[in-house]
Protein backbone atom coordinates (compact mmCIF):
# COMPACT_ATOMS: atom_id res chain seq x y z
CA UNK A 1 0.00 0.00 0.00
CA UNK A 2 2.86 2.40 0.35
CA UNK A 3 4.67 1.80 -2.70
CA UNK A 4 3.74 1.90 -6.63
CA UNK A 5 4.06 -1.33 -8.09
CA UNK A 6 5.14 -0.45 -11.91
CA UNK A 7 5.62 -2.26 -15.33
CA UNK A 8 8.44 -2.63 -17.03
CA UNK A 9 8.82 -3.87 -20.68
CA UNK A 10 11.96 -5.65 -22.47
CA UNK A 11 12.89 -3.27 -25.29
CA UNK A 12 15.43 -5.04 -27.77
CA UNK A 13 17.53 -2.52 -29.82
CA UNK A 14 19.42 -4.03 -33.54
CA UNK A 15 21.88 -1.34 -33.91
CA UNK A 16 23.38 -3.57 -37.13
CA UNK A 17 27.04 -4.17 -35.27
CA UNK A 18 25.27 -4.45 -32.10
CA UNK A 19 22.24 -5.18 -29.82
CA UNK A 20 21.40 -4.13 -26.67
CA UNK A 21 18.44 -5.17 -24.60
CA UNK A 22 17.01 -2.70 -21.46
CA UNK A 23 13.79 -2.38 -19.27
CA UNK A 24 11.74 0.80 -20.09
CA UNK A 25 8.88 1.69 -17.54
CA UNK A 26 5.45 2.08 -19.22
CA UNK A 27 2.88 3.74 -18.09
CA UNK A 28 0.25 1.55 -15.57
CA UNK A 29 -1.99 1.88 -12.68
CA UNK A 30 -2.12 -0.26 -9.99
CA UNK A 31 -4.83 -0.81 -8.19
CA UNK A 32 -3.78 -2.30 -4.38
CA UNK A 33 -7.31 -3.38 -3.63
CA UNK A 34 -8.15 -5.68 -6.81
CA UNK A 35 -4.70 -6.59 -6.89
CA UNK A 36 -4.18 -5.74 -10.70
CA UNK A 37 -2.64 -3.55 -13.08
CA UNK A 38 -3.44 -2.01 -16.52
CA UNK A 39 -1.73 -0.85 -19.17
CA UNK A 40 -1.33 0.08 -21.97
CA UNK A 41 1.88 -1.25 -24.35
CA UNK A 42 3.52 -0.42 -28.00
CA UNK A 43 3.91 -3.27 -30.01
CA UNK A 44 7.59 -2.20 -29.69
CA UNK A 45 8.28 -4.71 -27.34
CA UNK A 46 7.56 -7.51 -29.23
CA UNK A 47 10.61 -8.82 -30.65
CA UNK A 48 11.91 -12.06 -32.21
CA UNK A 49 15.48 -11.82 -31.62
CA UNK A 50 15.90 -13.23 -28.44
CA UNK A 51 14.39 -16.66 -28.85
CA UNK A 52 15.60 -19.57 -30.97
CA UNK A 53 11.76 -20.44 -32.38
CA UNK A 54 11.76 -16.84 -34.02
CA UNK A 55 8.59 -16.56 -32.86
CA UNK A 56 7.57 -12.71 -31.39
CA UNK A 57 7.26 -12.68 -27.47
CA UNK A 58 6.86 -9.62 -24.53
CA UNK A 59 8.88 -9.90 -21.52
CA UNK A 60 7.49 -7.80 -18.58
CA UNK A 61 8.46 -7.74 -15.22
CA UNK A 62 6.43 -5.85 -12.32
CA UNK A 63 8.72 -4.47 -9.23
CA UNK A 64 8.15 -2.14 -6.37
CA UNK A 65 9.40 1.09 -6.33
CA UNK A 66 9.23 3.97 -3.82
CA UNK A 67 6.55 6.77 -3.79
CA UNK A 68 3.00 6.66 -2.52
CA UNK A 69 0.52 4.11 -4.52
CA UNK A 70 -1.58 6.38 -6.26
CA UNK A 71 -4.69 3.89 -5.92
CA UNK A 72 -4.42 3.81 -2.07
CA UNK A 73 -4.84 6.42 0.22
CA UNK A 74 -3.08 9.43 0.48
CA UNK A 75 -2.22 12.37 3.30
CA UNK A 76 -4.48 15.01 3.38
CA UNK A 77 -3.55 18.10 2.28
CA UNK A 78 -2.71 20.51 5.60
CA UNK A 79 -4.97 23.09 6.25
CA UNK A 80 -4.05 27.20 5.78
CA UNK A 81 -2.96 28.60 3.05
CA UNK A 82 0.14 29.96 4.22
CA UNK A 83 2.25 27.00 6.18
CA UNK A 84 5.87 27.23 6.98
CA UNK A 85 7.59 23.80 7.78
CA UNK A 86 7.48 24.03 10.97
CA UNK A 87 8.88 20.90 13.44
CA UNK A 88 5.19 19.72 13.91
CA UNK A 89 4.32 19.98 10.29
CA UNK A 90 7.48 18.40 8.90
CA UNK A 91 6.77 15.41 11.69
CA UNK A 92 2.56 14.96 10.49
CA UNK A 93 4.11 14.70 6.67
CA UNK A 94 7.39 12.99 6.97
CA UNK A 95 6.10 9.68 6.94
CA UNK A 96 4.42 10.51 3.48
CA UNK A 97 7.80 10.07 1.90
CA UNK A 98 8.92 6.95 0.41
CA UNK A 99 11.97 8.38 -1.81
CA UNK A 100 15.53 10.03 -1.39
CA UNK A 101 15.75 13.34 0.41
CA UNK A 102 15.64 16.42 -1.43
CA UNK A 103 16.36 20.09 -0.21
CA UNK A 104 14.51 23.32 -0.31
CA UNK A 105 13.85 24.54 -4.02
CA UNK A 106 13.51 28.12 -2.91
CA UNK A 107 16.62 30.37 -0.99
CA UNK A 108 14.88 31.94 2.20
CA UNK A 109 12.94 29.27 2.52
CA UNK A 110 10.16 26.36 1.20
CA UNK A 111 6.43 28.13 2.84
CA UNK A 112 3.64 26.41 1.44
CA UNK A 113 0.97 28.71 -0.11
CA UNK A 114 -1.04 25.46 -1.80
CA UNK A 115 -0.56 21.76 -0.77
CA UNK A 116 -0.53 18.43 -2.81
CA UNK A 117 -3.68 17.35 -3.22
CA UNK A 118 -5.78 14.81 -4.40
CA UNK A 119 -8.63 16.96 -5.00
CA UNK A 120 -7.70 20.63 -4.48
CA UNK A 121 -11.01 22.96 -5.22
CA UNK A 122 -9.83 26.82 -6.90
CA UNK A 123 -12.44 28.82 -8.40
CA UNK A 124 -14.95 26.52 -7.95
CA UNK A 125 -12.87 23.55 -9.60
CA UNK A 126 -12.05 20.51 -8.04
CA UNK A 127 -8.69 18.53 -9.57
CA UNK A 128 -5.81 17.35 -8.56
CA UNK A 129 -2.95 19.16 -7.49
CA UNK A 130 -0.06 17.15 -8.15
CA UNK A 131 2.60 19.52 -6.85
CA UNK A 132 3.00 22.12 -4.04
CA UNK A 133 3.20 25.78 -4.06
CA UNK A 134 5.94 27.48 -2.03
CA UNK A 135 5.97 31.30 -1.47
CA UNK A 136 8.47 32.98 -3.59
CA UNK A 137 8.34 36.93 -4.78
CA UNK A 138 9.08 37.40 -8.16
CA UNK A 139 13.38 37.39 -8.93
CA UNK A 140 14.01 34.89 -6.06
CA UNK A 141 16.39 32.72 -6.39
CA UNK A 142 15.60 28.78 -7.17
CA UNK A 143 17.85 25.91 -6.47
CA UNK A 144 17.97 22.76 -7.93
CA UNK A 145 17.12 20.41 -4.82
CA UNK A 146 19.11 17.65 -6.10
CA UNK A 147 22.43 17.21 -8.09
CA UNK A 148 21.66 15.78 -11.68
CA UNK A 149 20.76 17.22 -15.44
CA UNK A 150 18.24 19.38 -16.77
CA UNK A 151 16.65 17.63 -19.08
CA UNK A 152 14.06 20.16 -20.39
CA UNK A 153 14.14 23.45 -20.46
CA UNK A 154 11.09 25.00 -22.15
CA UNK A 155 7.95 27.63 -21.62
CA UNK A 156 4.43 26.35 -21.43
CA UNK A 157 1.37 27.73 -21.57
CA UNK A 158 0.08 26.69 -18.34
CA UNK A 159 3.08 26.42 -16.78
CA UNK A 160 5.29 29.23 -17.95
CA UNK A 161 8.78 29.30 -18.20
CA UNK A 162 9.89 25.72 -17.32
CA UNK A 163 12.55 23.30 -15.88
CA UNK A 164 12.85 19.18 -15.76
CA UNK A 165 15.35 17.98 -13.76
CA UNK A 166 16.61 14.22 -13.71
CA UNK A 167 18.73 13.41 -10.86
CA UNK A 168 21.15 10.99 -10.41
CA UNK A 169 19.47 9.09 -8.43
CA UNK A 170 16.78 8.28 -11.40
CA UNK A 171 14.48 10.78 -9.74
CA UNK A 172 13.03 14.22 -11.04
CA UNK A 173 11.65 17.44 -10.54
CA UNK A 174 9.89 20.04 -11.88
CA UNK A 175 10.28 23.60 -11.50
CA UNK A 176 7.31 26.13 -13.42
CA UNK A 177 5.81 29.43 -13.07
CA UNK A 178 9.57 30.94 -13.28
CA UNK A 179 10.31 34.22 -14.43
CA UNK A 180 14.17 33.64 -15.93
CA UNK A 181 15.63 29.98 -16.88
CA UNK A 182 19.61 29.99 -16.51
CA UNK A 183 20.44 26.60 -17.02
CA UNK A 184 19.90 24.75 -20.90
CA UNK A 185 18.66 21.01 -21.53
CA UNK A 186 21.63 19.21 -20.90
CA UNK A 187 23.66 20.93 -18.74
CA UNK A 188 24.26 18.93 -15.38
CA UNK A 189 23.80 21.22 -12.30
CA UNK A 190 24.50 20.19 -8.78
CA UNK A 191 22.46 20.29 -4.93
CA UNK A 192 21.78 24.19 -4.06
CA UNK A 193 23.15 25.74 -7.44
CA UNK A 194 20.54 28.49 -8.53
CA UNK A 195 19.38 27.44 -11.59
CA UNK A 196 16.38 30.28 -12.25
CA UNK A 197 14.05 32.67 -10.50
CA UNK A 198 10.80 33.01 -9.60
CA UNK A 199 7.80 34.68 -11.34
CA UNK A 200 4.01 34.14 -12.10
CA UNK A 201 4.40 33.29 -15.45
CA UNK A 202 2.02 30.87 -17.46
CA UNK A 203 -1.90 30.82 -17.28
CA UNK A 204 -2.28 28.70 -14.20
CA UNK A 205 -0.51 30.70 -12.19
CA UNK A 206 -2.52 33.43 -10.22
CA UNK A 207 0.15 34.91 -7.97
CA UNK A 208 3.97 34.72 -7.91
CA UNK A 209 5.02 31.40 -6.37
CA UNK A 210 7.26 28.29 -7.70
CA UNK A 211 4.79 25.36 -8.06
CA UNK A 212 7.25 22.36 -7.44
CA UNK A 213 6.91 18.51 -8.27
CA UNK A 214 9.07 15.35 -7.89
CA UNK A 215 8.78 11.56 -9.00
CA UNK A 216 10.78 9.35 -7.45
CA UNK A 217 11.07 6.83 -10.55
CA UNK A 218 9.52 6.84 -14.23
CA UNK A 219 8.79 9.98 -15.93
CA UNK A 220 6.63 13.24 -14.67
CA UNK A 221 4.06 12.50 -17.23
CA UNK A 222 0.37 13.00 -16.63
CA UNK A 223 0.81 12.70 -12.76
CA UNK A 224 2.41 9.60 -13.02
CA UNK A 225 4.25 8.18 -9.77
CA UNK A 226 4.33 12.04 -8.47
CA UNK A 227 4.18 12.12 -4.52
CA UNK A 228 4.20 15.20 -2.05
CA UNK A 229 7.86 17.17 -2.40
CA UNK A 230 7.65 18.52 0.74
CA UNK A 231 7.72 15.75 2.97
CA UNK A 232 10.98 14.32 1.15
CA UNK A 233 12.55 18.04 1.65
CA UNK A 234 15.43 17.60 4.00
CA UNK A 235 13.91 14.23 5.20
CA UNK A 236 16.49 11.98 5.45
CA UNK A 237 18.99 11.69 8.19
CA UNK A 238 21.88 8.86 9.40
CA UNK A 239 23.53 8.11 12.65
CA UNK A 240 25.83 5.28 13.71
CA UNK A 241 25.05 1.94 15.74
CA UNK A 242 27.69 0.07 17.96
CA UNK A 243 26.72 -3.27 18.43
CA UNK A 244 29.35 -5.60 20.87
CA UNK A 245 29.27 -8.50 23.29
CA UNK A 246 29.07 -6.84 27.12
CA UNK A 247 30.19 -9.84 28.48
CA UNK A 248 32.87 -11.13 30.15
CA UNK A 249 33.92 -13.32 27.92
CA UNK A 250 33.89 -12.07 24.29
CA UNK A 251 32.13 -14.73 22.54
CA UNK A 252 29.10 -14.08 21.57
CA UNK A 253 28.12 -12.53 18.11
CA UNK A 254 24.63 -10.73 16.53
CA UNK A 255 22.80 -9.45 13.41
CA UNK A 256 21.73 -5.60 13.43
CA UNK A 257 18.26 -5.15 11.70
CA UNK A 258 16.73 -1.81 11.47
CA UNK A 259 12.90 -2.05 10.55
CA UNK A 260 13.61 -5.97 9.60
CA UNK A 261 16.00 -5.21 7.06
CA UNK A 262 19.82 -6.89 8.14
CA UNK A 263 21.98 -3.92 8.34
CA UNK A 264 24.91 -5.75 9.14
CA UNK A 265 26.43 -7.96 11.74
CA UNK A 266 29.40 -8.16 14.82
CA UNK A 267 32.55 -10.87 15.04
CA UNK A 268 33.03 -12.94 17.71
CA UNK A 269 35.45 -10.58 20.44
CA UNK A 270 34.52 -7.30 18.68
CA UNK A 271 32.24 -4.67 19.02
CA UNK A 272 31.01 -3.34 15.38
CA UNK A 273 29.65 0.49 14.49
CA UNK A 274 27.06 0.47 11.80
CA UNK A 275 26.44 3.45 10.12
CA UNK A 276 22.51 4.29 8.73
CA UNK A 277 22.16 6.48 6.32
CA UNK A 278 19.57 8.33 4.16
CA UNK A 279 16.80 6.70 6.51
CA UNK A 280 13.54 8.68 6.94
CA UNK A 281 13.42 10.39 10.28
CA UNK A 282 10.70 9.16 13.27
CA UNK A 283 10.66 6.44 15.31
CA UNK A 284 11.97 2.82 14.10
CA UNK A 285 12.19 -0.59 15.11
CA UNK A 286 16.20 -1.84 15.87
CA UNK A 287 16.55 -5.91 16.03
CA UNK A 288 19.18 -7.41 17.61
CA UNK A 289 19.64 -11.46 17.15
CA UNK A 290 21.89 -13.46 18.90
CA UNK A 291 23.59 -15.59 16.12
CA UNK A 292 26.67 -16.98 18.24
CA UNK A 293 26.49 -18.20 22.23
CA UNK A 294 28.38 -20.78 23.21
CA UNK A 295 26.99 -20.78 26.98
CA UNK A 296 23.41 -20.20 24.94
CA UNK A 297 23.17 -16.57 26.49
CA UNK A 298 24.32 -13.67 24.34
CA UNK A 299 25.43 -10.89 26.73
CA UNK A 300 25.03 -7.44 24.25
CA UNK A 301 25.07 -3.75 24.83
CA UNK A 302 24.32 -0.71 22.66
CA UNK A 303 25.22 2.29 22.51
CA UNK A 304 23.42 5.43 20.07
CA UNK A 305 25.40 8.13 18.24
CA UNK A 306 25.20 10.75 15.86
CA UNK A 307 22.12 12.12 17.07
CA UNK A 308 20.06 8.65 17.56
CA UNK A 309 18.41 7.73 20.71
CA UNK A 310 15.84 5.28 22.10
CA UNK A 311 12.43 5.90 22.61
CA UNK A 312 12.93 6.90 26.49
CA UNK A 313 15.59 9.33 25.41
CA UNK A 314 18.79 7.19 26.02
CA UNK A 315 21.41 6.19 24.07
CA UNK A 316 22.74 2.53 25.48
CA UNK A 317 21.09 -0.66 26.53
CA UNK A 318 22.26 -4.52 27.14
CA UNK A 319 20.77 -7.28 27.71
CA UNK A 320 21.21 -11.07 27.86
CA UNK A 321 19.13 -13.39 25.52
CA UNK A 322 19.31 -17.25 24.35
CA UNK A 323 21.15 -18.69 21.64
CA UNK A 324 18.64 -17.61 18.56
CA UNK A 325 16.64 -15.20 20.32
CA UNK A 326 16.32 -11.25 19.40
CA UNK A 327 15.27 -8.63 20.98
CA UNK A 328 13.51 -5.73 19.58
CA UNK A 329 13.86 -1.44 20.60
CA UNK A 330 12.41 1.36 19.14
CA UNK A 331 15.16 4.01 18.19
CA UNK A 332 14.58 7.63 17.02
CA UNK A 333 15.71 9.19 13.84
CA UNK A 334 15.61 12.98 14.53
Amino acid sequence: AGHQIELFAKLVSDGGLERFDEFNIFTAMFDSTAKSIVADVPTAIFSNTRNSAGTYEAILTLAPTPGINRMSSVVAPTAGNALLRSPSALAATISACKASSITCPVSGGCAVTSPFSEARTLNGVTKPHYGVDYRAATGTSILASESGTIERSYTSTTYGETLVMRHTNGSATLYAHLENRFVAEGVRVTKGQQIATSDNSGSASQAPHLHFEYVPNGQIIQSKDRIDPDACIDSLASGSITVSDNGNIADDAFEVYIDGVLIGATAVGASNTLAINNIIRGPHTLTIKVIIAPDNIGTYGIKLSDGLTFSDGSTSASGTPPQGASVSFTIIVP
